[in-house]
């Protein structure tokens, strides 16, 4: 398959495409450091459910966000990191949010904090999160978290602590492109998750610049910060730091709708609990998430999809591809 048949405008025109053996040498094919995503490369990267496993063995989940504005984006990525099969989830949020979604998520537990003036999550909650993140695999920060001096504050105070198991999405990474020593804050093998909005505050520069170069633009991402980098849109990019990427040939705008970013952080964040290394982990999630988006859009049509609905349906895609 050749890069261009999975990138805008060219994609929109593509039919089945069908790959044939023409002898290129495998020495040659292992030089590659780019792959197309297919039910055959994820399957493998999938984590072993053994029948005596407990909740225990599958990991632990921190999502750490949520305002008064943004209310439902922590409780959308623990939703997702269930059905991705982490064993159990936490919610990190201002405590009179979480007086809201608790009934909404009864399998979720609860971090309450004290929040700020906006209804953000406090900057001297650095403390409290700081003593909680042991317990935890994998973290999702950002989601819903606001845009605010608070926030930015917690964000810069946190970043040092994180070892392994971080995904920085929405609101993290606002505050992140407002550091200037923001490529030594952030944490090796760190997940950064991306929309075309995001990633210009990151890097400098317009949407159309990233639009026009989105696998290059991943790259010099994920080389400057040295982590994982996902971009996020039609055919999804992730990009490691090492020069490896891998591309998803799903380009879908039923997925065009508010929460599916939310969605793709739990899941991902599922995975790193479950042991997944960073770059597999971004891989299971981008490509689960996106062929369940195709599997509801026989269903559905190209709109009218709720975040949630994708959540829901996340266990059957996953069976599917085991099954192959």
């Amino acid at each position: 398959p050749k890069v261009g048949m999975y990138q805008s405008p060219a994609s929109s025109v593509l039919s089945r495409v069908q790959v044939i053996d023409i002898g290129i040498p495998a020495a040659a094919q292992a030089a590659v450091q780019l792959e197309l995503m297919t039910s055959r490369l994820i399957r493998p990267l999938l984590p072993g459910r053994a029948t005596d496993s407990n909740k225990g063995t599958f990991g632990r989940v921190l999502a750490i966000g949520g305002s008064h504005r943004f209310a439902g984006a922590p409780l959308m990525v623990a939703s997702a990191a269930y059905r991705a099969g982490a064993g159990l989830v936490t919610v990190a949020c201002p405590e009179d949010v979480q007086v809201m979604l608790a009934g909404s998520l009864p399998e979720a537990t609860w971090l309450p904090l004290e929040s700020g003036d906006h209804g953000e999550i406090e900057a001297n909650e650095v403390a409290a999160l700081r003593a909680a993140l042991p317990d935890f695999d994998a973290v999702v920060l950002g989601p819903g978290m606001g845009n605010f001096e608070d926030t930015r504050a917690l964000t810069w105070a946190l970043l040092p602590d994180f070892e392994h198991g971080l995904v920085l999405d929405a609101d993290a990474l606002n505050a992140v492109a407002t550091f200037p020593d923001a490529a030594g804050r952030v944490p090796p093998q760190a997940i950064l998750t991306p929309h075309p909005g995001e990633m210009p505050r990151l890097l400098g520069m317009s949407v159309a610049d990233v639009q026009a170069r989105r696998l290059e633009i991943a790259q010099e991402a994920a080389q400057r910060f040295g982590c994982i980098v996902v971009l996020k849109g039609a055919h999804t990019v992730i990009a490691a730091a090492d020069g490896r990427a891998r591309l998803s040939s799903f380009a879908n705008p039923l997925l065009a709708t508010a929460g599916a970013g939310d969605v793709l952080a739990g899941i991902i964040a599922g995975y790193l609990a479950q042991g997944a290394d960073p770059f597999d982990a971004a891989s299971l999630g981008v490509y689960v998430h996106g062929m369940t988006g195709e599997t509801l859009r026989e269903e559905l049509g190209d709109s009218g999809l709720l975040a949630t609905e994708l959540a829901a349906r996340l266990p059957r895609t996953v069976r599917d591809i085991r099954q192959g």
